[in-house]
């Protein structure tokens, strides 16, 4: 089952602002998977845990909030096999 989150629980998801998922998503570092009728983006849940998934480990050991973007979008630009059904 797909699920569809908005920027703001992207943005509480991975601990950075609105306005940077925004810009990643503008960036194409992070795929829009959809837009509401108003034009708001809308995000997969499963590429959002696979930009979790490299923020948790860019964090280990250290505050998630300081967060190396340049880093980050160099791991958002890996493209992961989808994963087994």
């Amino acid at each position: 089952m797909l699920v569809l989150l908005r920027t703001n629980q992207v943005a509480a998801m991975l601990a950075v602002s609105a306005n940077t998922v925004r810009n990643w998503a503008d960036q194409n570092l992070l795929p829009v998977h959809s837009r509401t009728a108003g034009g708001h983006r809308q995000f997969a849940l499963g590429d959002v845990r696979r930009v979790e998934y490299f923020n948790d480990h860019l964090h280990e050991g250290r505050d998630r909030i300081r967060s190396d973007h340049g880093f980050v979008r160099a791991l958002l630009r890996v493209k992961l096999p989808p994963p087994a059904a």
